[in-house]
Protein backbone atom coordinates (compact mmCIF):
# COMPACT_ATOMS: atom_id res chain seq x y z
CA UNK A 1 0.00 0.00 0.00
CA UNK A 2 3.03 2.42 1.28
CA UNK A 3 4.60 1.55 -2.20
CA UNK A 4 1.56 2.10 -4.24
CA UNK A 5 1.38 5.23 -2.50
CA UNK A 6 4.42 6.66 -3.59
CA UNK A 7 4.79 5.57 -7.35
CA UNK A 8 1.28 7.83 -7.22
CA UNK A 9 2.98 10.84 -6.10
CA UNK A 10 5.70 10.25 -8.17
CA UNK A 11 3.72 10.35 -11.02
CA UNK A 12 1.78 13.55 -9.95
CA UNK A 13 4.60 15.15 -9.65
CA UNK A 14 6.16 14.21 -13.07
CA UNK A 15 2.85 15.04 -14.65
CA UNK A 16 2.97 18.34 -12.64
CA UNK A 17 6.15 19.18 -13.92
CA UNK A 18 5.45 19.05 -17.31
CA UNK A 19 2.40 20.66 -17.64
CA UNK A 20 2.85 23.73 -15.69
CA UNK A 21 5.69 24.99 -17.39
CA UNK A 22 3.61 24.33 -21.00
CA UNK A 23 0.50 26.48 -19.66
CA UNK A 24 2.93 28.98 -17.98
CA UNK A 25 2.43 32.40 -20.01
CA UNK A 26 6.13 32.81 -22.31
CA UNK A 27 8.73 35.15 -20.50
CA UNK A 28 9.04 38.32 -23.26
CA UNK A 29 12.02 40.55 -22.61
CA UNK A 30 12.69 43.88 -25.06
CA UNK A 31 16.14 45.76 -24.70
CA UNK A 32 16.79 49.55 -26.99
CA UNK A 33 19.68 51.70 -27.36
CA UNK A 34 20.68 54.22 -29.95
CA UNK A 35 23.71 54.30 -31.39
CA UNK A 36 24.20 57.79 -29.84
CA UNK A 37 22.41 60.20 -27.10
CA UNK A 38 22.15 63.55 -29.18
CA UNK A 39 21.52 64.20 -33.23
CA UNK A 40 21.30 66.74 -35.31
CA UNK A 41 18.44 67.16 -38.38
CA UNK A 42 20.97 65.99 -40.42
CA UNK A 43 21.89 62.47 -38.65
CA UNK A 44 20.43 59.03 -39.10
CA UNK A 45 19.80 57.84 -35.65
CA UNK A 46 20.33 54.20 -35.91
CA UNK A 47 18.18 52.63 -33.20
CA UNK A 48 19.15 48.82 -31.88
CA UNK A 49 16.96 46.32 -30.57
CA UNK A 50 16.95 42.74 -28.90
CA UNK A 51 13.45 40.85 -28.27
CA UNK A 52 13.52 37.63 -26.39
CA UNK A 53 10.94 35.11 -25.51
CA UNK A 54 11.77 32.39 -23.42
CA UNK A 55 15.62 33.42 -23.29
CA UNK A 56 15.19 32.88 -27.84
CA UNK A 57 14.24 34.81 -30.79
CA UNK A 58 10.96 36.84 -29.86
CA UNK A 59 9.25 35.97 -33.37
CA UNK A 60 5.73 36.45 -32.86
CA UNK A 61 5.45 38.94 -30.34
CA UNK A 62 4.82 41.94 -32.36
CA UNK A 63 7.70 44.53 -31.73
CA UNK A 64 6.26 47.87 -31.79
CA UNK A 65 8.41 50.98 -31.27
CA UNK A 66 7.16 54.81 -30.89
CA UNK A 67 9.10 57.97 -31.59
CA UNK A 68 7.09 60.82 -28.77
CA UNK A 69 8.33 64.29 -28.17
CA UNK A 70 6.51 64.20 -24.77
CA UNK A 71 2.64 62.00 -25.39
CA UNK A 72 2.85 63.03 -29.29
CA UNK A 73 3.74 60.13 -30.98
CA UNK A 74 5.96 61.48 -34.05
CA UNK A 75 7.26 58.12 -35.86
CA UNK A 76 6.06 54.34 -35.33
CA UNK A 77 7.43 51.02 -37.05
CA UNK A 78 6.24 47.23 -36.36
CA UNK A 79 8.71 44.96 -37.19
CA UNK A 80 8.06 41.49 -38.94
CA UNK A 81 9.18 38.32 -38.19
CA UNK A 82 11.37 38.45 -41.23
CA UNK A 83 13.28 41.04 -40.14
CA UNK A 84 14.47 39.97 -36.66
CA UNK A 85 17.32 37.52 -36.48
CA UNK A 86 18.18 34.20 -34.96
CA UNK A 87 19.15 36.07 -31.66
CA UNK A 88 16.06 38.12 -31.75
CA UNK A 89 18.02 41.17 -32.83
CA UNK A 90 15.75 44.36 -34.24
CA UNK A 91 17.71 47.27 -36.47
CA UNK A 92 15.56 50.56 -37.62
CA UNK A 93 17.44 53.32 -39.37
CA UNK A 94 14.89 56.31 -38.69
CA UNK A 95 15.66 60.26 -40.17
CA UNK A 96 15.01 63.17 -38.02
CA UNK A 97 15.08 65.62 -40.62
CA UNK A 98 11.20 66.88 -40.16
CA UNK A 99 11.40 66.75 -36.53
CA UNK A 100 11.73 69.63 -34.23
CA UNK A 101 14.47 70.56 -31.65
CA UNK A 102 13.77 69.06 -28.43
CA UNK A 103 14.08 65.59 -26.58
CA UNK A 104 12.53 62.45 -27.89
CA UNK A 105 11.80 58.85 -26.18
CA UNK A 106 11.81 55.74 -28.51
CA UNK A 107 9.69 53.18 -26.96
CA UNK A 108 9.47 49.46 -28.21
CA UNK A 109 6.63 47.12 -27.04
CA UNK A 110 5.95 43.46 -27.99
CA UNK A 111 3.17 40.97 -26.23
CA UNK A 112 3.57 39.96 -23.20
CA UNK A 113 6.62 42.24 -22.50
CA UNK A 114 6.98 45.67 -19.79
CA UNK A 115 7.99 48.36 -22.81
CA UNK A 116 11.31 49.29 -23.11
CA UNK A 117 12.82 52.44 -23.36
CA UNK A 118 15.63 54.75 -25.02
CA UNK A 119 16.36 59.01 -24.77
CA UNK A 120 17.68 61.25 -27.26
CA UNK A 121 18.01 64.95 -27.72
CA UNK A 122 17.74 66.76 -31.20
CA UNK A 123 18.88 69.88 -32.69
CA UNK A 124 17.05 70.59 -35.95
CA UNK A 125 19.74 72.98 -37.81
CA UNK A 126 17.64 73.81 -40.79
CA UNK A 127 14.63 74.71 -39.60
CA UNK A 128 12.30 75.57 -42.71
CA UNK A 129 10.97 79.02 -43.01
CA UNK A 130 7.15 78.80 -43.01
CA UNK A 131 4.53 81.45 -44.42
CA UNK A 132 0.52 80.68 -43.15
CA UNK A 133 -2.39 82.89 -44.37
CA UNK A 134 -5.23 83.18 -41.92
CA UNK A 135 -9.26 84.25 -42.99
CA UNK A 136 -11.96 84.64 -40.82
CA UNK A 137 -15.65 86.01 -41.51
CA UNK A 138 -17.30 88.46 -38.77
CA UNK A 139 -20.18 86.49 -38.42
CA UNK A 140 -21.49 83.34 -39.26
CA UNK A 141 -24.66 84.75 -40.04
CA UNK A 142 -25.79 87.75 -42.09
CA UNK A 143 -28.77 89.16 -43.43
CA UNK A 144 -29.15 89.92 -47.21
CA UNK A 145 -28.03 93.13 -47.40
CA UNK A 146 -25.58 93.59 -45.01
CA UNK A 147 -21.61 94.11 -45.59
CA UNK A 148 -19.77 90.82 -45.47
CA UNK A 149 -16.66 91.77 -43.86
CA UNK A 150 -13.46 89.32 -44.01
CA UNK A 151 -9.93 90.03 -42.42
CA UNK A 152 -6.58 87.86 -41.85
CA UNK A 153 -2.74 88.00 -41.43
CA UNK A 154 0.32 86.43 -43.61
CA UNK A 155 3.03 85.72 -41.28
CA UNK A 156 6.85 84.30 -42.55
CA UNK A 157 7.84 82.17 -38.89
CA UNK A 158 5.18 83.67 -37.01
CA UNK A 159 6.12 87.28 -37.99
CA UNK A 160 3.83 89.39 -40.08
CA UNK A 161 4.87 90.01 -43.59
CA UNK A 162 3.53 93.49 -45.04
CA UNK A 163 2.56 94.30 -48.71
CA UNK A 164 1.99 90.59 -49.41
CA UNK A 165 -1.21 90.32 -52.48
CA UNK A 166 -3.37 88.63 -51.59
CA UNK A 167 -6.08 86.62 -53.73
CA UNK A 168 -9.73 86.23 -52.60
CA UNK A 169 -12.20 84.56 -54.15
CA UNK A 170 -15.73 83.93 -52.95
CA UNK A 171 -18.06 80.89 -53.33
CA UNK A 172 -21.82 79.90 -52.41
CA UNK A 173 -21.83 76.48 -51.78
CA UNK A 174 -19.03 75.72 -54.25
CA UNK A 175 -20.17 77.53 -57.03
CA UNK A 176 -17.63 80.46 -57.11
CA UNK A 177 -19.78 83.86 -57.16
CA UNK A 178 -17.24 86.56 -57.62
CA UNK A 179 -14.56 87.84 -60.03
CA UNK A 180 -11.04 87.49 -58.26
CA UNK A 181 -10.55 90.36 -55.49
CA UNK A 182 -6.86 91.25 -54.39
CA UNK A 183 -6.05 93.44 -51.34
CA UNK A 184 -2.68 94.35 -49.84
CA UNK A 185 -1.58 93.81 -46.07
CA UNK A 186 -0.55 95.89 -43.95
CA UNK A 187 2.58 96.96 -41.95
CA UNK A 188 1.33 94.17 -38.96
CA UNK A 189 0.44 91.71 -41.39
CA UNK A 190 -3.46 92.09 -41.53
CA UNK A 191 -5.53 92.71 -44.90
CA UNK A 192 -9.66 93.58 -44.92
CA UNK A 193 -12.32 92.78 -47.82
CA UNK A 194 -15.62 93.12 -47.75
CA UNK A 195 -18.74 92.79 -50.25
CA UNK A 196 -22.12 93.87 -50.41
CA UNK A 197 -24.68 91.03 -50.55
CA UNK A 198 -27.78 92.70 -51.31
CA UNK A 199 -27.73 91.23 -54.72
CA UNK A 200 -26.42 87.96 -53.31
CA UNK A 201 -28.62 84.99 -53.05
CA UNK A 202 -29.27 82.74 -49.60
CA UNK A 203 -27.63 79.99 -48.58
CA UNK A 204 -23.76 79.03 -47.02
CA UNK A 205 -20.97 80.83 -48.48
CA UNK A 206 -17.29 80.46 -47.56
CA UNK A 207 -14.42 82.66 -48.96
CA UNK A 208 -10.46 81.21 -49.89
CA UNK A 209 -7.65 83.30 -49.86
CA UNK A 210 -4.34 82.47 -51.39
CA UNK A 211 -1.13 84.34 -51.91
CA UNK A 212 -0.20 85.37 -55.67
CA UNK A 213 1.73 82.42 -56.65
CA UNK A 214 -0.76 80.07 -54.73
CA UNK A 215 1.68 78.34 -52.76
CA UNK A 216 -0.45 78.82 -49.49
CA UNK A 217 -3.87 79.20 -49.25
CA UNK A 218 -6.66 79.60 -46.79
CA UNK A 219 -10.67 79.04 -46.23
CA UNK A 220 -13.15 80.40 -43.65
CA UNK A 221 -15.44 78.29 -41.94
CA UNK A 222 -19.24 78.56 -43.44
CA UNK A 223 -20.67 81.86 -43.38
CA UNK A 224 -25.00 81.98 -43.89
CA UNK A 225 -26.60 84.68 -45.51
CA UNK A 226 -30.24 84.18 -45.05
CA UNK A 227 -33.18 86.62 -45.39
CA UNK A 228 -36.14 87.15 -42.61
CA UNK A 229 -38.25 89.80 -44.80
CA UNK A 230 -41.41 88.35 -46.29
CA UNK A 231 -44.11 90.07 -48.39
CA UNK A 232 -47.01 90.73 -46.94
CA UNK A 233 -50.44 89.23 -48.43
CA UNK A 234 -52.55 92.25 -50.17
CA UNK A 235 -55.87 93.05 -48.10
CA UNK A 236 -58.77 91.16 -49.98
CA UNK A 237 -61.93 93.10 -50.78
CA UNK A 238 -65.24 91.40 -48.94
CA UNK A 239 -67.42 89.60 -51.29
CA UNK A 240 -70.87 91.37 -51.18
CA UNK A 241 -72.40 87.64 -52.21
CA UNK A 242 -70.17 85.10 -50.58
CA UNK A 243 -70.35 81.34 -51.69
CA UNK A 244 -70.99 79.01 -49.41
CA UNK A 245 -67.69 77.07 -49.26
CA UNK A 246 -68.86 72.95 -50.48
CA UNK A 247 -67.32 70.85 -48.04
CA UNK A 248 -65.88 67.60 -49.57
CA UNK A 249 -66.92 64.36 -47.84
CA UNK A 250 -63.29 62.91 -46.37
CA UNK A 251 -62.24 59.92 -47.94
CA UNK A 252 -60.43 57.55 -45.72
CA UNK A 253 -56.39 57.46 -47.27
CA UNK A 254 -55.59 53.68 -47.90
CA UNK A 255 -52.22 54.13 -47.32
CA UNK A 256 -51.11 56.26 -43.96
CA UNK A 257 -48.33 58.25 -44.65
CA UNK A 258 -45.05 57.55 -42.21
CA UNK A 259 -43.74 60.47 -41.37
CA UNK A 260 -39.71 60.93 -42.32
CA UNK A 261 -37.19 60.89 -39.51
CA UNK A 262 -36.50 64.49 -39.90
CA UNK A 263 -32.79 64.71 -39.39
CA UNK A 264 -31.76 66.10 -35.58
CA UNK A 265 -31.05 69.18 -34.13
CA UNK A 266 -28.60 69.09 -31.86
CA UNK A 267 -29.22 71.47 -28.50
CA UNK A 268 -28.04 75.25 -29.48
CA UNK A 269 -26.99 75.75 -25.53
CA UNK A 270 -24.98 72.48 -25.09
CA UNK A 271 -21.24 72.58 -26.79
CA UNK A 272 -20.61 69.17 -28.84
CA UNK A 273 -18.35 66.88 -27.85
CA UNK A 274 -15.12 66.63 -29.76
CA UNK A 275 -15.38 64.22 -33.17
CA UNK A 276 -13.81 60.85 -32.92
CA UNK A 277 -11.82 59.73 -36.33
CA UNK A 278 -11.15 57.16 -38.04
CA UNK A 279 -7.25 56.55 -38.93
CA UNK A 280 -6.09 59.23 -42.10
CA UNK A 281 -3.37 58.32 -44.57
CA UNK A 282 -1.59 59.68 -47.01
CA UNK A 283 -3.42 57.02 -49.18
CA UNK A 284 -7.09 57.87 -47.97
CA UNK A 285 -9.83 59.45 -50.44
CA UNK A 286 -11.78 59.63 -47.18
CA UNK A 287 -12.14 60.73 -43.74
CA UNK A 288 -14.58 59.17 -41.51
CA UNK A 289 -15.68 59.60 -37.67
CA UNK A 290 -18.16 60.34 -35.26
CA UNK A 291 -19.41 63.43 -33.86
CA UNK A 292 -22.74 64.65 -32.02
CA UNK A 293 -25.83 63.74 -35.08
CA UNK A 294 -26.26 66.82 -36.51
CA UNK A 295 -23.34 68.91 -36.08
CA UNK A 296 -21.53 70.33 -38.55
CA UNK A 297 -18.02 68.76 -38.40
CA UNK A 298 -14.81 70.68 -39.69
CA UNK A 299 -11.62 69.64 -40.62
CA UNK A 300 -8.65 71.53 -41.18
CA UNK A 301 -5.05 71.94 -41.73
CA UNK A 302 -5.04 75.39 -40.56
CA UNK A 303 -3.51 75.92 -43.49
CA UNK A 304 -3.98 74.85 -46.90
CA UNK A 305 -7.47 71.94 -46.76
CA UNK A 306 -10.36 72.91 -45.20
CA UNK A 307 -13.46 70.74 -45.49
CA UNK A 308 -16.90 70.24 -43.78
CA UNK A 309 -19.78 67.62 -43.46
CA UNK A 310 -22.78 67.36 -41.35
CA UNK A 311 -23.45 64.00 -39.51
CA UNK A 312 -26.09 61.74 -39.82
CA UNK A 313 -28.49 60.76 -37.20
CA UNK A 314 -26.44 58.09 -35.98
CA UNK A 315 -23.74 60.63 -35.48
CA UNK A 316 -21.32 59.61 -38.62
CA UNK A 317 -19.95 61.63 -41.09
CA UNK A 318 -17.84 61.41 -44.43
CA UNK A 319 -15.77 63.49 -46.55
CA UNK A 320 -14.52 62.52 -49.74
CA UNK A 321 -11.36 64.14 -50.48
CA UNK A 322 -10.15 65.06 -54.52
CA UNK A 323 -6.51 64.61 -53.64
CA UNK A 324 -4.33 62.73 -50.99
CA UNK A 325 -3.24 64.58 -48.04
CA UNK A 326 0.70 65.04 -47.10
CA UNK A 327 1.86 62.42 -44.93
CA UNK A 328 2.53 64.51 -41.60
CA UNK A 329 -0.31 66.78 -41.75
CA UNK A 330 -1.59 68.05 -38.31
CA UNK A 331 -5.35 68.12 -39.48
CA UNK A 332 -7.84 69.94 -36.21
CA UNK A 333 -11.13 68.49 -36.39
CA UNK A 334 -14.66 70.14 -34.95
CA UNK A 335 -18.10 69.55 -34.07
CA UNK A 336 -20.48 72.91 -34.16
CA UNK A 337 -23.70 74.07 -33.42
CA UNK A 338 -25.69 76.74 -33.45
CA UNK A 339 -22.42 78.77 -32.16
CA UNK A 340 -20.97 76.38 -30.15
CA UNK A 341 -17.98 74.48 -31.20
CA UNK A 342 -16.43 71.24 -29.75
CA UNK A 343 -12.53 71.39 -28.50
CA UNK A 344 -10.06 70.01 -31.36
CA UNK A 345 -9.75 66.14 -32.29
CA UNK A 346 -5.55 66.59 -33.76
CA UNK A 347 -4.38 63.71 -36.33
CA UNK A 348 -1.45 63.20 -37.66
CA UNK A 349 -2.15 62.07 -41.85
CA UNK A 350 -0.01 58.43 -41.51
CA UNK A 351 2.74 57.49 -43.82
CA UNK A 352 0.93 54.70 -45.99
CA UNK A 353 2.66 56.02 -49.34
CA UNK A 354 5.52 53.42 -51.09
CA UNK A 355 8.50 54.52 -52.28
CA UNK A 356 8.81 54.58 -56.22
CA UNK A 357 10.88 51.79 -57.24
CA UNK A 358 14.51 51.91 -57.94
CA UNK A 359 15.20 52.75 -61.26
CA UNK A 360 19.00 51.06 -62.79
CA UNK A 361 20.12 51.15 -66.19
CA UNK A 362 22.23 48.08 -66.28
CA UNK A 363 23.90 46.02 -64.19
CA UNK A 364 26.73 43.68 -66.09
CA UNK A 365 28.21 40.54 -64.72
CA UNK A 366 31.20 42.24 -63.84
CA UNK A 367 29.82 44.91 -62.13
CA UNK A 368 30.57 45.04 -58.21
CA UNK A 369 28.37 47.81 -57.66
CA UNK A 370 24.64 48.65 -57.92
CA UNK A 371 24.10 52.14 -58.84
CA UNK A 372 20.51 54.01 -59.54
CA UNK A 373 18.33 56.51 -58.25
CA UNK A 374 15.03 56.20 -56.31
CA UNK A 375 13.41 58.35 -53.54
CA UNK A 376 15.48 60.34 -51.54
CA UNK A 377 16.94 58.71 -48.14
CA UNK A 378 14.98 55.17 -48.60
CA UNK A 379 16.64 51.90 -47.69
CA UNK A 380 17.31 49.92 -50.88
CA UNK A 381 17.84 45.98 -51.06
CA UNK A 382 19.12 43.63 -53.71
CA UNK A 383 17.78 40.24 -53.99
CA UNK A 384 19.00 37.68 -56.61
CA UNK A 385 17.02 34.35 -56.06
CA UNK A 386 15.46 35.25 -52.87
CA UNK A 387 19.05 36.00 -51.42
CA UNK A 388 19.68 39.47 -50.36
CA UNK A 389 22.61 40.09 -51.69
CA UNK A 390 23.12 44.10 -50.93
CA UNK A 391 21.61 46.63 -48.74
CA UNK A 392 22.03 50.39 -48.75
CA UNK A 393 20.31 54.06 -48.39
CA UNK A 394 20.02 56.70 -51.36
CA UNK A 395 21.33 60.14 -50.13
CA UNK A 396 19.45 62.93 -50.03
CA UNK A 397 19.33 63.45 -53.58
CA UNK A 398 17.77 59.90 -54.33
CA UNK A 399 21.39 58.52 -55.66
CA UNK A 400 22.14 55.15 -53.86
CA UNK A 401 25.28 52.73 -54.74
CA UNK A 402 25.28 49.47 -52.89
CA UNK A 403 28.15 46.80 -53.40
CA UNK A 404 27.69 43.51 -54.43
CA UNK A 405 29.30 40.70 -55.53
CA UNK A 406 29.62 40.12 -59.44
CA UNK A 407 26.41 38.27 -60.57
CA UNK A 408 26.77 35.48 -63.58
CA UNK A 409 25.11 36.94 -66.58
CA UNK A 410 21.30 35.88 -66.52
CA UNK A 411 20.53 36.65 -63.01
CA UNK A 412 17.43 38.35 -62.13
CA UNK A 413 17.65 41.14 -59.36
CA UNK A 414 15.70 42.68 -57.49
CA UNK A 415 15.86 45.69 -56.05
CA UNK A 416 13.06 47.47 -53.47
CA UNK A 417 13.25 50.56 -51.72
CA UNK A 418 11.87 50.89 -48.22
CA UNK A 419 11.13 54.42 -46.29
CA UNK A 420 11.68 55.16 -42.38
CA UNK A 421 7.72 53.97 -41.50
CA UNK A 422 8.04 50.55 -43.73
CA UNK A 423 6.48 50.99 -46.49
CA UNK A 424 7.63 49.20 -49.42
CA UNK A 425 7.79 50.17 -53.39
CA UNK A 426 7.11 48.20 -56.21
CA UNK A 427 9.67 45.73 -57.32
CA UNK A 428 12.36 46.64 -59.85
CA UNK A 429 13.64 43.42 -61.59
CA UNK A 430 17.08 43.35 -63.58
CA UNK A 431 18.55 40.81 -65.82
CA UNK A 432 22.41 41.01 -65.28
CA UNK A 433 24.14 41.60 -68.81
CA UNK A 434 26.71 39.62 -70.12
CA UNK A 435 30.00 41.66 -70.49
CA UNK A 436 32.21 38.42 -70.46
CA UNK A 437 34.60 37.57 -72.99
CA UNK A 438 34.46 33.96 -74.29
CA UNK A 439 38.09 32.45 -73.28
CA UNK A 440 40.33 31.82 -76.16
CA UNK A 441 39.57 28.53 -78.35
CA UNK A 442 41.64 25.88 -78.03
CA UNK A 443 42.55 24.53 -81.57
CA UNK A 444 44.08 21.15 -83.40
CA UNK A 445 46.78 21.25 -85.44
CA UNK A 446 46.44 22.34 -89.35
CA UNK A 447 47.90 20.84 -91.89
CA UNK A 448 48.24 21.72 -95.89
CA UNK A 449 45.56 18.76 -96.30
CA UNK A 450 42.81 20.10 -93.72
CA UNK A 451 39.60 20.77 -95.00
CA UNK A 452 38.32 21.67 -91.28
CA UNK A 453 39.32 23.75 -88.32
CA UNK A 454 38.46 21.70 -85.27
CA UNK A 455 38.87 22.81 -81.42
CA UNK A 456 36.90 23.34 -78.43
CA UNK A 457 35.50 26.80 -76.91
CA UNK A 458 32.52 28.45 -75.00
CA UNK A 459 29.38 26.64 -75.63
CA UNK A 460 26.96 28.00 -77.45
CA UNK A 461 29.39 30.83 -78.95
CA UNK A 462 30.24 31.53 -82.90
CA UNK A 463 34.13 30.65 -84.36
CA UNK A 464 35.79 32.13 -86.75
CA UNK A 465 38.37 31.39 -89.21
CA UNK A 466 40.19 34.47 -90.45
CA UNK A 467 43.37 34.41 -92.76
CA UNK A 468 44.55 37.60 -93.15
CA UNK A 469 41.81 40.00 -93.04
CA UNK A 470 39.49 37.61 -94.72
CA UNK A 471 37.00 34.75 -92.89
CA UNK A 472 37.34 31.96 -94.17
CA UNK A 473 34.67 30.10 -92.05
CA UNK A 474 32.43 29.59 -89.10
CA UNK A 475 30.90 27.56 -87.07
CA UNK A 476 28.35 27.78 -83.84
CA UNK A 477 29.99 25.46 -80.74
CA UNK A 478 28.15 22.55 -79.66
CA UNK A 479 26.28 22.23 -76.27
CA UNK A 480 29.77 19.84 -75.20
CA UNK A 481 32.24 22.50 -76.47
CA UNK A 482 33.47 21.15 -79.56
CA UNK A 483 33.44 23.19 -82.94
CA UNK A 484 34.32 22.04 -86.63
CA UNK A 485 34.73 24.79 -89.12
CA UNK A 486 34.88 23.81 -92.98
CA UNK A 487 37.30 25.71 -95.09
CA UNK A 488 39.46 24.96 -98.25
CA UNK A 489 43.32 23.76 -97.80
CA UNK A 490 45.50 26.29 -96.75
CA UNK A 491 49.36 26.61 -97.94
CA UNK A 492 52.02 25.50 -95.83
CA UNK A 493 53.00 28.45 -93.04
CA UNK A 494 49.66 30.15 -93.90
CA UNK A 495 48.79 31.45 -89.97
CA UNK A 496 44.80 31.28 -89.16
CA UNK A 497 42.95 33.93 -86.44
CA UNK A 498 40.62 31.62 -84.68
CA UNK A 499 38.56 32.96 -82.20
CA UNK A 500 34.76 33.45 -80.55
CA UNK A 501 32.30 35.83 -80.25
CA UNK A 502 28.89 34.93 -77.75
CA UNK A 503 25.79 35.82 -77.97
CA UNK A 504 25.57 39.53 -76.31
CA UNK A 505 28.35 40.32 -78.75
CA UNK A 506 31.42 39.84 -76.85
CA UNK A 507 34.76 38.93 -78.88
CA UNK A 508 37.60 36.45 -77.37
CA UNK A 509 40.67 36.35 -78.03
CA UNK A 510 41.90 34.84 -81.19
CA UNK A 511 44.18 31.57 -81.54
CA UNK A 512 46.71 31.88 -83.95
CA UNK A 513 47.82 28.66 -85.69
CA UNK A 514 50.04 27.79 -88.28
CA UNK A 515 49.62 25.65 -91.13
CA UNK A 516 51.83 22.48 -91.42
CA UNK A 517 52.51 20.34 -94.70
Amino acid sequence: MKKSLITSLIATFLFLNAVFPALAASSVTITVNTDASQYTSGDKINISGVVLKDGKAGTGTAPLMQVKKGSTVVETYQWKDSEMDGNGNIFKTISPKKYESGSYTIQITAKNATPAYSNFELTNTNPVSKKSISVQSNKSKYEIGDKVQLTGKVTLDNKPVSNETVDIIIEREGVKVNTESTVKTTKDGTYSFSFDSSKSKVGMYTASVSLADKSITAKTNAFELVSSKTTPDPTPKPDPNPTPPVVPTPKPDPVPTIPLDPTPVPDPTVTPHAPEVNVVTSESMEIRGTADAGTKVTVTDKNNFFAQAVTKADGTFAISLNVKIKAGTVLYVTASASDKVSSETTIIVEDKTPPKKPIVKTVTDKDRKVKGTTEAEVRVTIKAGGKYIGTGYSDKNGVFSININSQKAGTILTLNATDDVGNTSASQKMTVIDKTAPKTPSVNSLRTTSTKVTGKAEAGSKVYVKAGNKIIGSATVSKKGTFSVAIKKQKVNTKLSIYSKDKSGNVGKAKVITVKK
